[in-house]
């Protein structure tokens, strides 16, 4: 599946922001520079390092590929997860982040 409404950019950022991390603890965890993670953010930087995406996509817990392309691999999600990212794909950015963070806190807790 192939997510081609989002860019890089914002796929960090949204990533980065569902961890809780700002862009600081982010830099703190990968290595990679919090100025060189802004400019990722805000989309002035057309094609970052494949070492700085490989590691930022590990510690936000994506793919490198959903990062870059905005793939995910759909073979690894069972049915009812599917379902449930396809019905959250249809809500507007603001109802799917109240989702997102209601899952990460369920998430963190368990």
């Amino acid at each position: 599946m192939i997510n081609t409404t989002e860019t890089l950019a914002t796929r960090l950022k949204t990533a980065r922001k569902a961890r809780g991390y700002s862009q600081d603890k982010l830099e703190e965890l990968s290595g990679v520079n919090r100025n060189y993670i802004a400019k990722i953010e805000c989309g002035n930087v057309a094609n970052p390092a494949e070492k700085y995406i490989q590691e930022l996509a590990r510690v936000v817990k994506v793919s490198a590929e959903f990062l870059t392309h905005g793939i995910i691999n759909t073979d690894t999600i069972e049915f009812e997860d599917r379902r449930i990212l396809m019905r959250l794909k249809g809500l507007p950015e603001h109802r799917r982040q109240k989702y997102r963070d209601a899952i990460n806190a369920l998430l963190d807790t368990a």
